[in-house]
C-alpha cells in the first residue's frame, strides 16, 4: 500500500476501465498488480475484440462490492487495525454506489454527468475535482 498526500493509506484501486489502461494509475499509487481490480479485455491476433474475462469482479452487476472485499481480504489487517480502516468508494454511477458496503462511505462525482440516483445515494457529492481532493 501507499500513502497519499494526506497520509491516508491507499489499499487498492477499482476501475471499470481495462486492466491495461490502469497501469499508469498503478505506477502513480505504487500498488502491486493484485490490488488493481479492472476488466481484462481479450483481442485476437488482428486486434479485434473477442470478449472479456468473466472472472473479473468488475465484469458483472454488484462486482464493485466484491472487488472492494477482495482488496480488503488481500490486505488482511491485523485484528487491532481493523477498526481503524475506512474504505471509501468514489464514482459517478449506480454501480459505484453499490459498493457501500463494504465501503464505509460513497462519494458521488458529478464532474462529467450529474445523475440523480448517484446524488441520492452519496454520502458526499462533488462536481469539481478540486472539491474531491478536499473531501478525501
Amino acid at each position: 500500500s501507499t500513502a497519499n498526500d494526506t497520509g491516508h493509506r491507499i489499499l487498492g484501486f477499482v476501475s471499470p476501465e481495462t486492466r491495461k489502461g490502469c497501469i499508469s494509475t498503478q505506477d502513480k499509487l505504487n500498488l502491486p498488480k493484485d490490488r488493481i481490480i479492472a476488466n481484462t479485455i481479450f483481442f485476437d491476433d488482428d486486434g479485434n475484440y473477442t470478449g472479456f474475462d468473466p472472472t473479473e469482479p468488475t465484469s458483472a452487476d454488484m462486482g464493485k462490492p466484491k472487488a472492494l472485499a477482495q482488496i480488503l481480504n488481500q490486505y488482511r489487517p491485523r485484528q487491532e487495525q481493523q477498526d481503524s480502516i475506512r474504505m471509501v468508494m468514489i464514482g459517478d454511477g449506480a454501480t459505484d454506489a453499490q459498493a457501500k458496503p463494504p465501503a464505509h462511505a460513497f462519494i458521488g462525482f458529478g464532474g462529467i454527468a450529474q445523475r440523480q440516483a448517484v446524488m441520492e445515494k452519496a454520502d458526499w457529492y462533488v462536481t469539481e475535482f478540486a472539491d474531491l481532493q478536499h473531501v478525501v
